[in-house]
């Protein structure tokens, strides 16, 4: 090394340093002054790209570490932070490009194919995102948040059982990932596996308790698998640390509903009302509540403002009204009707 060699990285050495203590603006100074001496310093450029990222600057960022990848074109941590800063301003396409020339650069880098996956997977590109995940795992065979993210995906690409069995996967390896025993229960919740599907999430509330959403969602899988009793618990554990929550009030309902606790369900249905007027689904509930309670005058009232909110639910309004006395159908009964006739249903 020659003197100028030197001199260059002395100077690069103590940018770096006062990059590392946190003094940005010394460092982006001694950066800026290495670079006026020599322009084609390509660890110079990277780490001024890395600062102005650092501190709020993500454009002249990408363009100081794309010209430093001009000057030094096989070096994979330029590409993988480059990769990084792009995914993170959201240029997928750019990412996915960045990270698929980072994983030829080094094919048996993991984290260039994960990299790659998870741009690909934010554009929707489940094809490709899945091959990726596959050739990261390929090289870390059995890697927790790999397998995870790969469920993910496959779930995303329509493929549940696949899905389902990266899930199981994960936690045989790590008992405690919540996230994989959330993805568990959703695929067993969508394949109509209700008891499964409490079970998976009841592990995940268990290594997350204070998790109000997973606590709603066992609890709809309890309710759907008619374990009432147990739905009926976790649902008012969570309303009585969060009162207004209305996806835990309106699933309680259904519960009590489905107990044949009518007088209850129907107060539950109201209070969902009250917070929200527009919620339809709690219109047709608490219509069905009325029903039986032979209130057969408020029960078409309900549904008849659950039909003019949404006619989506004209079919699951239709099918609680079965047990309505015939005479007491009313005009928007007879309407709803047409509906469901215009539709073929």
């Amino acid at each position: 090394m020659n003197r100028v060699q030197r001199k260059l990285a002395a100077k690069f050495a103590e940018a770096m340093a006062r990059h590392e203590a946190g003094d940005m603006a010394a460092a982006e100074t001694q950066y800026r002054a290495l670079l006026a001496d020599k322009p084609n310093h390509a660890d110079a450029l990277h780490m001024l790209g890395l600062l102005h990222f650092q501190t709020g600057r993500p454009e002249p960022a990408i363009d100081l570490i794309r010209k430093a990848i001009t000057h030094h074109p096989k070096n994979t941590a330029f590409h993988a932070n480059l990769g990084r800063i792009l995914n993170e301003t959201k240029r997928f396409e750019e990412a996915a490009e960045v990270y698929a020339q980072a994983a030829r650069l080094d094919p048996r880098s993991a984290e260039a194919h994960a990299n790659r996956a998870v741009a690909l997977t934010a554009m929707g590109r489940w094809d490709a995102a899945v091959d990726s995940f596959e050739a990261a795992l390929a090289l870390v065979p059995g890697h927790p948040d790999l397998l995870q993210a790969l469920g993910k995906t496959l779930l995303s690409q329509q493929r549940p059982e696949a899905a389902a069995e990266r899930f199981r996967l994960v936690v045989e390896a790590v008992p405690d990932h919540v996230e994989a025993w959330q993805g568990l229960g959703t695929v067993l919740m969508a394949s109509g596996d209700f008891t499964g599907a409490a079970a998976a999430l009841a592990e995940a509330c268990k290594y997350r308790p204070q998790d109000t959403e997973l606590a709603v969602d066992r609890g709809v899988a309890l309710t759907r698998s008619g374990q009432l009793d147990d739905a009926i618990a976790v649902l008012e554990a969570v309303l009585a640390q969060q009162v207004g929550h209305i996806r835990a009030r309106y699933t309680l309902g259904l519960a009590l509903k489905n107990g044949y606790r009518i007088p209850e369900a129907r107060d539950q249905f109201e209070m969902v009302l009250r917070d929200q007027p527009d919620h339809a689904p709690a219109m047709i509930e608490l219509g069905g509540c009325c029903q039986r309670e032979n209130n057969f005058e408020g029960a078409m009232a309900l549904y008849g403002r659950a039909f003019r909110l949404d006619n989506n639910h004209f079919a699951n309004i239709i099918k609680t009204m079965t047990t309505i006395p015939h005479g007491r159908f009313s005009a928007d009964y007879r309407r709803m009707r047409r509906n469901l006739e215009t539709a073929g249903l």
